[in-house]
């Protein structure tokens, strides 16, 4: 088994793992509130436990940080934690994603996700992190 612990946030959607990383401030935990808001849960906020298992990747958050979220302007919140979860996406945040981008991967203890850059701050962020993962627009995660 290999593991790291990444400055990054995960959401659980459906069935798929969303790992979001990028600077601080860009977004990472606004997003994933947005993401919570249309039905995905919380695996980790700031701080993500990465484990490769058999070739597939799990995330989890810090021990007794589960459920934990910052909210600018709140605080610390508590919502409900998916717990350990299959990572099968990566998405960077970017203040300027490209327009017509390359399919990319990025590697994460040896395994390997697709990866696609994307502007929290937009207002269809949550939208097309749930179309880069396959669900249709109108998708309750």
């Amino acid at each position: 088994m290999t593991s790291e612990r990444i400055h990054a946030t995960m959401v659980r959607l459906g069935h798929a793992g969303v790992l979001l990383t990028g600077d601080s401030g860009a977004g990472k935990s606004d997003l994933a509130i947005r993401l919570i808001d249309r039905g995905g849960m919380l695996v980790a906020d700031d701080q993500v436990i990465l484990a490769a298992v058999g070739g597939v990747l799990y995330g989890d958050a810090v021990p007794g940080f589960a459920g934990r979220i910052e909210a600018r302007g709140l605080g610390i919140l508590d919502v409900p934690a998916a717990g350990r979860t299959r990572v099968t996406h990566h998405f960077a945040l970017s203040n300027d994603p490209a327009r017509m981008p390359v399919e990319e991967e990025r590697h994460f203890c040896g395994v390997a996700l697709p990866s696609r850059q994307i502007d929290a701050r937009a207002a269809s962020a949550p939208i097309l992190v749930g179309m880069g993962i396959g669900m249709p627009p109108n998708a309750v995660l």
